[in-house]
């Protein structure tokens, strides 16, 4: 789940990986959907801290396609 813009700027860590790609509103957004609704299986392209507001473990950081973007 993410906005959009930062699911482009890291479309080849979503595909090398295989993942599925869900557009919401805006990334910290998607950050605590996950978190307040617990969604199993789902995870967010989110700053570090919307990890920490809404309780949510970082699984890897860096997944930017271009490293002026940071996402």
């Amino acid at each position: 789940l993410s906005h959009p813009m930062a699911l482009a700027q890291c479309t080849n860590y979503l595909k090398r990986n295989g993942l599925k790609i869900q557009e919401e509103f805006d990334t910290a957004g998607s950050a605590k959907m996950i978190g307040e609704f617990g969604k199993v299986g789902f995870g967010a392209i989110a700053s570090k801290r919307a990890s920490i507001v809404y309780d949510l473990e970082v699984i890897e950081e860096g997944i930017e396609d271009d490293s002026e973007n940071y996402t």
